[in-house]
Parts: structure tokens; sequence; C-alpha cells
């Protein structure tokens, strides 16, 4: 019989069976998990294995045999369906004294696990020893893994439930409900990609498997994947019922109220098209064009749904929060082990402290700024803190659970504040309810990243060029590292990532997008420093605009996303001067289209950094010079390079300073100037920097240009690193032949 299946037998059948046979062979076993657990979220899904209207019978099975350890365990369940907890105790204590049965431990943790949840503390140091015990007895005692499992998800111990319900999956492989746990389980603990391939396993296994979907849309959203991620969670929410869709449907907890009037009054042929301006707005990266942010909708939905839905539904005050705001930075429990806050949730709640007590002599800790009945009244109640450190200046939200039934609530005043005047009102300005009030009008929703997301660390720079029709281009360039992980097919190691780059408006609209697949071959992924050169076009018109760029790696499922402000300069009157590019190499030579501009390939060095004896390339191109009677130019260049004076600053630091903070008033280490003659009013311009008379650190290039037939003058930098001589960074080439475009 298979875990989740029930065999019932009639009380007539069960005397006879007494009747007839020394012990109990079969016996009545209630398994009362029905097929998988939707929530798992309480001890109360775990099976009991006898139905408590058969009491009667195993009290006159135990009579007949008093010592018979089946018998005892059956009425031990028996009465532990009643409530009748002492009693089963009682039962479960012979059994084991007669037959050390595995189902009397695993009831003896039932009945403790219930005395906890009445306030009997000392019962929870007893649940997980007879769990063990039962599983200690029979190996392959499939209620007991699932117990201790629970015990351990209820504790905030992710790891040891992941370890047991492996150990159960060694038993009983081909149990998808024990994978579905599994997977619930590494969702949790945040490891996706795991939970995804139990996923897409128990589809190919499963009829009817859409419970799997949300799991697997989870873990394409943290892997980057997010065309893939909303048609799996759209799958999955199709083939729900009206009612169960319309919850995921539902957009009041996150719409403006101008936003829902708006969506009601649309036009049915135009509703799609507001709904998608509607997540586009609210995705920060723009990578996804708001898909990335609606599939966190749905994920947040579907969390409420399994996780925070125990007495209340669909769900409780809780996944109001969760849904507004996803995951919180901090969260600590009344019921578990807590971590130490981290210093961004802790300094939210040092200032929530000083705001509400005015002190901080004793300071925040792990409970709750807020008080809630433990503190006030010395009442054993339950509570949760979420710090959310992003929403507004921080804040935390104090939950309360009087009953310990699942029926949360903000807490409320403490009664003994009602005598002083001060403290009272600002309690009632920093309730979390008020809090709450506040921080939604101004912040209704927060998204950034999905959970999950693991970082991948890339180099990247932009330079400005003119480009056709009054627009101006934004290069970007890319320096992607081998992948720690990497394809060996065709006997090569191959990298595969997909790579977006995003050009949009303060208001998210998109004004330019390009998103390919590339793989690049034989990765030296035994040299530190090295990666793969790429780069990407995107075109607009003059502007301030925000650029987002995403690096995913398809086989580590690490992803980098970059988001910054970007101005298109107007290169179309006036002498002008574009960005100046950092290069490995740049001149009129055989080599990827993929790098060439005009009749020069420039390599990009998106790190900006090299090693002495290597020699910098730097391009840039020079605009609307004026030109004689005979359509020649005539301009000036020099070039000057200053050290930075702080040799620990960074090229990142580098860009929060400022020019003038960094290089003002030193003495150039490198200065030329010469005069060139041209054909045209633009001209391209690339040279190499010998490095010889440039000293190690950070440095920067001053490229200034005179017209001389106007006397105008322009001037543009670039900043670089010089190393030490101990390695060497350069590009790899990359295979384009496995590249394609979306």
């Amino acid at each position: 019989m298979g875990f989740g299946e029930v065999e019932i037998e009639t009380e007539r059948a069960v005397l006879e069976r007494i009747q007839t046979s020394a012990r109990f062979v079969a016996g009545v076993w209630l398994l009362s998990i029905l097929g998988p657990v939707a929530a798992w979220a309480d001890m109360d899904d775990l099976p009991i294995l006898a139905s408590g209207d058969s009491v009667d019978v195993y009290r006159t099975a135990v009579a007949g045999r008093g010592k018979d350890a089946d018998a005892l365990a059956r009425l031990g369940h028996a009465l532990l369906a009643l409530d009748s907890l002492d009693a089963a105790e009682r039962q479960f204590h012979r059994s084991i004294k007669y037959g050390k049965r595995p189902e009397a431990y695993y009831g003896l943790a039932l009945c403790y696990w219930k005395q906890t949840k009445r306030q009997q503390m000392i019962m929870a140091l007893r649940i997980e020893p007879n769990f063990k015990n039962a599983i200690k007895r029979d190996p392959k005692f499939r209620p007991a893994y699932f117990g201790l499992a629970e015990w351990y998800r209820d504790k905030g111990f992710a790891d040891d439930v992941i370890g047991y319900l492996r150990t159960y999956m060694t038993h009983y492989p081909d149990d998808l409900d024990g994978r579905y746990l599994l997977a619930m389980a590494q969702v949790e603990k945040g490891n996706y990609g795991k939970a995804v391939w139990h996923a897409e396993k128990a589809v190919l296994e499963e009829s009817g498997g859409n419970r799997w979907f949300p799991i697997a849309a989870q873990g394409y959203s943290a892997a980057g994947q997010d065309d893939r991620a909303i048609r799996t969670w759209l799958t999955y929410i199709n083939h729900l019922s009206e009612d169960e869709a319309f919850v995921y449907r539902d957009l009041q907890l996150i719409a403006t109220p101008q936003e829902m009037r708006a969506i009601a009054r649309a036009p049915a042929d135009s509703t799609w098209a507001l709904l998608r301006r509607f997540w586009q707005r609210r995705d920060l990266t723009m990578v996804s064009g708001g898909k990335g942010r609606e599939s966190e909708h749905y994920r947040r939905v579907w969390y409420a749904l399994n996780f925070l839905s125990k007495s209340v539904k669909p769900w409780d005050l809780r996944g109001d929060i969760y849904i507004r705001y996803g995951e919180p930075d901090y969260r600590s429990r009344s019921d578990r082990t807590n971590s130490i806050p981290p210093p961004a949730a802790y300094n939210v709640k040092e200032r929530a402290f000083v705001r509400l007590y005015q002190d901080l002599l004793e300071g925040p800790g792990i409970d709750p700024v807020f008080p809630v009945g433990t503190y006030a009244v010395g009442e054993n109640v339950g509570w949760e803190s979420w710090v959310y450190a992003s929403i507004g200046s921080g804040v935390e939200f104090v939950f309360e659970d009087e009953q310990k039934n699942g029926r949360w609530r903000w807490p409320p005043i403490p009664k003994g504040w009602t005598d002083n005047v001060a403290l009272m009102d600002r309690g009632m300005a920093f309730h979390p309810s008020a809090l709450f009030e506040d921080v939604s009008r101004r912040a209704p929703d927060h998204f950034d990243l999905p959970p999950g997301y693991d970082p991948l660390e890339f180099y990247y720079t932009t330079a400005t060029f003119r480009g056709a029709d009054g627009q101006t281009d934004a290069e970007i360039y890319f320096g992607i590292p081998p992948s720690a992980k990497p394809d060996t097919s065709d006997g090569r190691l191959v990298t595969r990532i997909d790579r977006v780059a995003v050009l949009g408006t303060g208001e998210r609209d998109i004004v330019d997008r390009i998103a390919e697949q590339l793989a690049f071959a034989e990765a030296a992924t035994e040299q530190k420093g090295v990666f793969y050169p790429d780069r990407a076009v995107l075109s607009s018109q003059p502007g301030d605009y925000q650029l987002s760029v995403q690096v995913s790696d398809r086989s580590t499922r690490k992803r980098g996303v970059y988001l910054q402000d970007i101005e298109l300069p107007d290169y179309s009157a006036g002498l002008s001067i574009s960005d100046v590019a950092i290069a490995f190499k740049a001149g009129e030579m055989p080599g990827s289209e993929r790098f060439r501009r005009g009749d020069v390939v420039v390599m990009p060095m998106p790190s900006r950094s090299f090693r002495q004896g290597q020699h910098p390339s730097f391009y840039y191109e020079v605009y609307n010079l004026q030109v004689d009677e005979f359509g020649r130019s005539r301009y000036r260049i020099e070039y000057e390079v200053r050290r930075h004076r702080v040799k620990s600053r960074t090229v990142a630091g580098f860009v929060g300073a400022g020019l003038s903070s960094l290089f003002g008033g030193k003495k150039p280490s490198f200065q030329v100037s010469y005069d060139r003659d041209g054909g045209s009013e633009w001209e391209p311009v690339y040279f190499e920097l010998d490095t010889d008379q440039v000293e190690p650190g950070l440095n920067m290039l001053m490229v200034r240009v005179t017209d001389l037939l106007t006397n105008t003058t322009l001037e543009k930098e670039a900043v670089f690193r010089l190393d030490e001589p101990e390695r060497r960074l350069q590009p790899e080439q990359y295979d384009p032949r496995i590249r394609r475009r979306r």
C-alpha cells in the first residue's frame, strides 16, 4: 500500500481478525493524507494511523491481549485521532514496552507535538527523538520521515528537512508525493535549480501533474529565463478552476485605484496591452519587459496560498504583505531558533527602537521592536517579525497569533501604555498597521530580483557614438567569465549564456532591446581573470535613458544584472567627440565582424585593466569638423595621461568620485600632441598607448581635439588601470557558429 492510500475495514472484520489471529496481521491503518499535501504547513497534515471511531474495537482487542504491541499502538492512534493525548501517550508507552513498534514511537512524537502546541514546551524536546526511533526501528516507515521533515521545517532547519526527505527517496524513489515535498523543501531553501530538476522529472512521470508547474516556474525565474517562467505559470493558472485562477489574476493588492479603474474600463481588445504596460512599469531591470515582475507576482500568490493560509483563506494578513513586498530581508519567529539580523535589517530595527522608546540603552534584537502579547501582558502568544530594508526608509512589520491557531493580526496596543500619554501617542504612530498604511501609499509594491538569484560577476562598459538618421548608438562591451560548469559537447569546453541589453525611459518604456544566446568555446578556465568579449549596440534619439544589462549562464543558472542611467548625447551639430572606447586591440585589421565599426575592428576590454607590457588601445570618433573649399579638415589632437593619487581607488570608485577630485592638479605622466588633416567632416581615431612611461595604478587618458579651422576645442576622458606584470588578461575568441538571435 503506497503512502497516501487508505485501507479501511469494518468493525466486524476487525473483530474477526482479532479472534482468528494470534497477532494483528494488518489491522485498520487510516492514513489521513490523501494525495499531495497542498500547503505542507502544519503538523495537522501528518497521518494518524487509525480512526477515532475504532477506539472501542481496539479496546476490546487490548482487553483480550494486553501485551500485544500492535494492538496497543493502534489503540493509541485511535485515541490520538480523538485528541485524547494523555490516554494515547499511555498506550504508546505500553506498546514500546512490549514491542518497540515504529508506529508507537511515531504516535508519541505526534502526542508531544500536539501538547507543545498547547503551551507544554517541555514536550518539544521529546518529539525529534521519537520520530528518529521510529525510523531506527523500521528504516522504511514512511510517516516518520514526513513527520521528522515537517518538524524540522516548522523549526526552520531546511537542511535537515532536505536530508531526511532525500533518505526517504532512497527507499521510495517512485513516490511522487515524497518527491513533491522534497521539491517544496528545496524551494523554501532557495535551491531552485534542484527544485526544477525534481519538477521536470516528475512531470514526465505523473499524468495531470499541474502541481509541479509553479516549482519549475520559480526555478526558471531564478535563472533569468523569464519567457519560460511566464509560459509555465500561465499553463498552471489556465488549468485551475475559475475561482482559483482569479486569485492569481487579481491585482488589487499591488495596483493603484487609478490603475484598477483603467483596467476595468478598458475595451477587451486593449486589456492585454494595458496589462503588459502595468507589469513593465514594475520591472526594475527592464530586461524581461515586465514578464519577470508578473512571474514574481504569481510566485508570491502561490507562496501565500501554500504557506500563509493555515486558518484564513485564501491567506492571512501576512499574505497581503508578502504579495506586495515579497520575501523579507529578515524574518524571525517566536517558535524558531532565529539568526542574528544582517546589518541592513538591524539598522531598521535600531531606528524603530529609538523612535518608539526614545532610548537605546537596551537596543533591538531578534524579537519585534513593537511589543506583542508576550511582553505586554505576559501572554504566551505567537509572533513574527518581518523587516524590509528597501521599503521606504526601512520598515518592520510585526504580526501576532494570540491563540497560535494561524489567525494572524496586527498586535494590539499594550494595556500598560494607556497611562503614559507620550508613549501611547508614539505607539499609535509607530504601530505596525500605521506603518503599513503609510508605506503602502508611497510604495504599493516592491520588486527588484526574484528569490534564488545567484549572482554572476561580469564586466561591462559603454561608449556612445553617432548613429544613423539623427540617432545615437550606445555600444555595450561585455567581458563574460568562462562557466564554472562548462558544456563539453563536441569535445570542447563551451560556455553557453543568455545576454540581454535594454534601453528604456524612466517610466520603463523600452525604446530598444537586444537578446541573444551565445556560446563561447575553448575556455581557459584555469586562468583567473580570463573573459570572453562581446558587443551589443542599442540606438535611440538623443536624451536621458536607463540601460539594463543581464548575462545568464545556462549551466550554473547564475546571472548578473546591472541598471544604470545613461545619456545619449546629440552628435548631430557642432564639433563633437564620441566616448573613448578602451580596447585590447583596435585598427584596420582582420577580425570578427561583431567588433567592427566602419573599417575599424575594436576588440573591447570592458575590465579596463591592463598589465605593464600590454599596450592598451583606444578608439573614438570626431564629428562635424569644419572642411575647407577643398573638402579637407584640419585638427589637432592632444593626449595626456594622469595617474590617480590614491593607489587603492578602483575604477568603480572613480565613477562615483568624479574626474576633478581624482586627477586634478597632478602633473601628467604622459603627454603628446600632433596635427592631422582629414578628408571628411568626421574622422575615426584609434591608437595604441605605450605604457612604458605610465606608472601602475588608476590612470586617466584625456583626449583634447581642436578644430583648427574654427579654433573650437573639446575634451573627453577614459579611465583605465595598469597593474604589475603578473599575468595576462586577454579576451578569448568564441565560436560564432553556435550563436543565434532570438
